[in-house]
Parts: C-alpha cells; sequence; structure tokens
C-alpha cells in the first residue's frame, strides 16, 4: 500500500516523511496546497508498486469534462480491483488503467463509493469558485490516522506526534476554522455522502 500525509506545519514534514517512506518505493511527492483562510499545508505521497501504472500524485481533474465547473486534485492510497477497473473504463469511455484517476472521476461524477471494489483512502484538494478546500475519506480495508489538535493526517501511526486517532471508515471529513469536522449531514448526488466497504473480509 501507499503512504500519504497533510500537515500544516513544515517542522513535522521530516518525520511524516520517515514515517511513510516504508509504504512507498516508486516515486514519491510533496505538494504544497493553498486552502481557503491558511497558509497553506503540504501533502505527501509515496507511490507502492500496486499496478503496472504507476504516476506521481496528486490526480488532476478538471469538472468540465464532465459538464462541472471546478477542479480537483486527489491523492490515494489502496488498489481496486481488475473488475472494478474495467467497469469504469467502459462507464467514463476511456482507456485510462490508473485505478487513481479512475476513482477520482467516479467520485467526483457522483459515484457511490459502495460500489467500489478494492481498497482507498483518499485526500482530495476541491477548487470551488477559486477557492481550495481539504477533504478526506477511507474505507476500512486501509487505514487513516489523524491528530485532531495539531491537524495531521498519515497512512501510518506517528505517536511522537499524536497521530493516533484511525479516522472513521465511510464518512467524509473536512477542513474548516483550523478544525477537522465529520460530513453529518446527506444529499442526492453528493460526494460527501457516506458509504460502505464493499467485499469487506474484516474492520479496519
Amino acid at each position: 500500500m501507499c503512504g500519504m500525509f497533510f500537515t500544516f506545519n513544515d517542522d513535522y514534514i521530516p518525520r511524516l516523511q520517515q514515517a511513510n517512506a516504508k509504504r512507498g518505493g516508486v516515486n514519491e511527492s510533496l505538494t504544497k496546497v493553498d486552502l481557503y483562510e491558511t497558509d497553506g499545508g503540504w501533502i505527501g505521497h509515496f507511490q507502492a508498486p500496486t499496478s503496472t501504472v504507476s504516476r506521481r500524485h496528486p490526480n488532476f481533474c478538471d469538472h468540465k469534462e464532465f459538464g462541472g465547473k471546478d477542479t480537483s486534485n486527489l491523492w490515494h492510497n489502496g488498489i481496486l480491483k481488475e473488475y472494478t477497473i474495467r467497469d469504469m473504463q467502459e462507464k467514463f469511455n476511456t482507456k485510462e488503467e490508473w485505478d487513481t484517476a479512475l476513482l477520482h472521476e467516479h467520485i467526483m461524477q457522483f459515484g457511490d463509493l459502495s460500489d467500489v471494489d478494492g481498497s482507498f483512502a483518499v485526500i482530495v484538494e476541491y477548487n470551488f469558485s477559486g477557492k481550495n478546500y481539504l477533504y478526506f475519506a477511507r474505507n476500512a480495508l486501509v487505514p487513516l490516522y489523524m491528530n485532531a489538535d495539531e491537524l495531521i493526517l498519515s497512512s501510518t501511526q506517528v505517536p511522537e506526534l499524536g497521530v493516533t486517532e484511525l479516522i472513521e471508515a465511510g464518512k467524509w471529513y473536512f477542513y474548516e476554522d483550523n478544525e477537522f469536522h465529520k460530513v453529518t449531514s446527506t444529499a442526492h448526488k453528493n460526494i460527501l455522502n457516506p458509504f460502505t466497504t464493499k467485499n469487506n473480509p474484516y474492520e479496519l
């Protein structure tokens, strides 16, 4: 599995990189994200050799390609089942093979994450009307830990930074007003609706 992290604090980056690097091995990235009403944060990603397609994160999506107005970047830890990739290729009429890009489009076209067979935790930078917002979620097959006080996310626990709390699977979270919040409301055709984990053999 891949490793990824988020932090506002530059001083935490080396330790978060060290903790997540062991989950990668193919390529890595460190991206500055200019979130609304902040001085910006950092998202790091370490790509694991989990598929035949490997690219540096994030994956960029221009929503105008399917009738939207916004743009978004997505970082992914996990791997989708081969039949799910084929189903998404057919659905989106594309030869794209990278599961991260296909998962990204699935989310942004209001696809139900309960239908996605595979593992995923995602961090999304969403640009709405020129302002960037941060969202994140996971299904029950991969971890994503947080320190809500220090506003840190990590694929691995980092006890010395207080990153030990596993976010709830099947729920979306977002950053606003110097806090991480869990999305509690639901709506028809909303990318932030709760979801279940398909073919879940265990709880994580």
